[in-house]
């Protein structure tokens, strides 16, 4: 068979694979929509946008799917991203109008502006944000022993050297016969791609691991380079650097679980964000505050950090300024909104209420059943275990409420207003036997929609959204494996064909198995 026999058989396929997916996407999505959008050029500087969808259905499954990776041909424009977007919204998501929407992105200005001419409801990608607040840490921090280096110049220092190991076998033999003489296991150091979220930090943790090797190698003259009209220098850290980027790694740790948890792919994030922002937010004041870490550099760095991370267009007030998180803090049955009653934040009842006017705004016609108000669970006592910052704070908010009480039970009069469904539900959700650390949320909701119709169906629209855009990020990455140098001339038209069967192949065998 010929090439063409090929792409027209690829063409074909593609097309009715696609037009599986749309009709899943029809037949599943029924409460709320959440996209992940972003913008990749290939090896020969083409362009694509892609898109993929997160919802809930009925059955209370997290769907994601790519419907469209397209040919971007235009200006990267906030207006050239909107016209897109809504031609992609149009032609394959014929959605009705009133169906919540929602797009999660990064933060680059262009990407912001055309969401939010769209018709989508932007949410920042929570990892990007972070990432954000860590090379803002590094390019201010600078240690106060160390003349005019900063953490990101040791950085970069790592950088390079991951780079020139990478391309050259020789620098390669030559570490490696040093870890073989010092007993060292050898592993390569992981290159920092700007665009892969806490590269960085894993290529500082390369290099440290093979800090004794690379020492001895610099005594020795190795892995000096000589760029054209200027002097030669070595690629390897000096001990000063050295002592930065441990520091860095110490506290970077930190923010890697965190890109862990928010980029999950399979299990809803938003419920995750407030929760590990707070939890995160303690692990560095712990640093700080050590009385056994002796190290100030570690000390200060952490610092640092948690200052960029508290920043008004950053994560202030463990991201519960943002209504979305709030709402998503409120319904994970493990907290029930416990961090939005801090003194600091003070958000519970208004969370609620918002909860009640979004439902009375996206809720159309719906056969959802009244709340039955005779199921109440007994919260049961858990057992004696170290205590995570989350749950040190309900220990001391069930206390706080146990003194008010009685007080509340006496100030509530006979003829109030009368209270509406969605708040008899919040009151039966409330009562509920807390979930523990662990449950699996979607599986929670779907044992308790029959007692709690409304708030599960805010639940299918709110826990849909990601935490994070890696859905995207992933999507490119397949991006890469399909756009190699040497089929770096594949056609545009081609390249969106593999786009959509190599990222929904396996979706679509799995829905058919269940």
């Amino acid at each position: 068979k010929s090439a063409g026999t090929y792409r027209k058989q690829m063409s074909k396929y593609s097309a009715e694979l696609l037009a599986e997916v749309i009709d899943m996407l029809k037949e599943f999505c029924d409460a709320g929509l959440a996209t992940t959008t972003d913008i990749w050029t290939s090896r020969v500087q083409d362009s694509y946008i892609s898109l993929t969808t997160h919802f809930i259905d009925r059955h209370y499954r997290l769907h994601r799917w790519t419907p469209a990776c397209q040919y971007f041909d235009q200006q990267h424009t906030g207006d050239a991203i909107e016209e897109v977007l809504e031609r992609i919204l149009e032609e394959k998501l014929q959605f009705a109008s009133t169906l919540p929407r929602f797009a999660v992105s990064d933060n680059a200005s262009n990407m912001r502006k055309g969401i939010n001419q769209s018709l989508f409801d932007l949410y920042l990608c929570n990892c990007h944000t972070q990432q954000l607040c860590i090379m803002d840490a590094f390019g201010e921090f600078k240690d106060d022993t160390i003349e005019a280096v900063t953490m990101l110049d040791s950085s970069n220092a790592c950088k390079r050297l991951a780079q020139h190991l990478h391309k050259s076998p020789l620098a390669q033999m030559l570490l490696e016969h040093e870890c073989q003489e010092t007993g060292h296991y050898p592993k390569s150091i992981p290159q920092a791609n700007e665009t892969r979220w806490d590269s960085r930090c894993t290529n500082m943790e390369g290099t440290i691991y093979h800090e004794e090797c690379l020492m001895r190698l610099a005594r020795k003259g190795k892995f000096k380079v000589k760029p054209p009209g200027k002097p030669a220098y070595s690629l390897v850290p000096t001990p000063q650097e050295f002592e930065m980027i441990r520091a860095g790694v110490n506290v970077l740790k930190v923010c890697k679980t965190t890109t862990e948890i928010f980029e999950q792919e399979k299990v809803p994030t938003l419920p995750l964000v407030i929760d590990r922002l707070f939890t995160m937010d303690k692990e560095l004041e712990e640093i700080i505050e050590d009385p056994e870490n002796q190290d100030e550099m570690i000390v200060n760095f952490a610092i640092a950090v948690r200052e960029q991370l508290k920043k008004e267009n950053r994560f202030p007030d463990y991201g519960t300024k943002n209504e979305l998180n709030c709402m998503a803090n409120y319904l994970n049955p493990t907290l029930k909104g416990c961090h939005l009653k801090m003194k600091n934040i003070n958000k519970f009842e208004g969370t609620k209420t918002k909860i009640e006017q979004q439902l009375n705004h996206w809720k159309c016609d719906s056969d959802l059943e009244e709340v039955d108000e005779d199921i109440v669970d007994v919260p049961e006592e858990t057992s004696v275990k170290k205590l995570t910052p989350t749950e040190l704070l309900k220990r001391q908010l069930r206390e706080e409420d146990d003194k008010t009480k009685s007080r509340v039970n006496e100030g509530s009069g006979v003829f109030g207003e009368p209270e509406t469904a969605i708040k008899k539900e919040m009151k039966t959700y409330e009562t509920l036997m807390e979930a523990k650390d662990g449950t699996d949320l979607l599986k929670w909701w779907k044992s308790h929609s029959e007692q709690l119709p409304l708030l599960s169906y805010m639940v299918r629209i709110i826990f849909c959204i990601p935490a994070a855009s890696s859905k995207s990020e992933r999507v490119f990455s397949v991006a890469g494996r399909i756009v190699t140098p040497s089929r770096a001339r594949t056609a545009p038209e081609q390249v969106e064909n593999l786009f959509i069967m190599k990222c929904n192949i396996r979706l679509l065998r799995e829905m058919k198995n269940q």
